[in-house]
């Protein structure tokens, strides 16, 4: 039998989360890193660059661009956004709360999206195709695969679009929305401790 069926057990389970959020972890520690070598080398021009980009687009820039960041898989992420409200030096509540609200809106636009695209008939041939991987993931893990893919380093959008090509259940993606907001506050906190050292 194909081991990637047989359901984990709990041990086999707790092992490969404990793996996960090892590198969930020392991916954190790497961002970090890269923001207090950041903040040591370019605290002025970085300083510069969060003050204008907050002062120019405001909040509706910081939600905007997030958005666009998270629906739609564009090469700045939501932590640049959040880098500038802290770099900006402005009370970070309202940009954050933005940053969050819109992440989300915008997997929930993805998912949406995705599920319109996969009533193509070119796609539905290709989901046909690679859909026995996606339940195997589901077999062997359940309702964990979304937990493990919500703290993962995938990107958001990736996954968003992911849950509506392949009708993950509301119930299921809802679940991965929520987790997107501790993920993102995670961030932030490393992003805010590398510039505060």
């Amino acid at each position: 039998m194909d081991a990637s069926l047989v359901p984990l057990t709990d041990a086999e389970r707790s092992a490969e989360l404990r793996g996960l959020l090892r590198r969930v972890a020392v991916g954190l520690l790497g961002f970090f890193l890269g923001v207090l070598v950041l903040a040591r080398l370019f605290r002025e021009p970085l300083r510069a660059l969060g003050a204008t980009f907050v002062h120019r687009f405001g909040l509706a820039g910081v939600f905007l661009g997030t958005f666009v960041a998270d629906a739609f898989t564009f090469p700045i992420p939501p932590q640049f956004y959040l880098l500038t409200v802290i770099t900006s030096g402005r009370d970070p509540a309202a940009p954050v709360l933005s940053v969050l609200l819109a992440s989300v809106l915008a997997g929930l636009a993805g998912y949406c999206l995705a599920g319109r695209l996969a009533e193509l008939a070119v796609l539905r041939r290709l989901l046909e195709h690679t859909r026995e991987q996606v339940d195997r993931i589901f077999s062997r893990w359940g309702p964990w695969a979304v937990v493990i893919a919500g703290i993962s380093p995938l990107p958001f959008s990736g996954l968003c679009y992911a849950a509506g090509l392949y009708r993950m259940p509301p119930r299921l993606f809802a679940m991965l929305l929520t987790l997107r907001v501790p993920r993102l506050l995670m961030y932030y906190a490393a992003l805010r401790a590398g510039w505060s050292l």
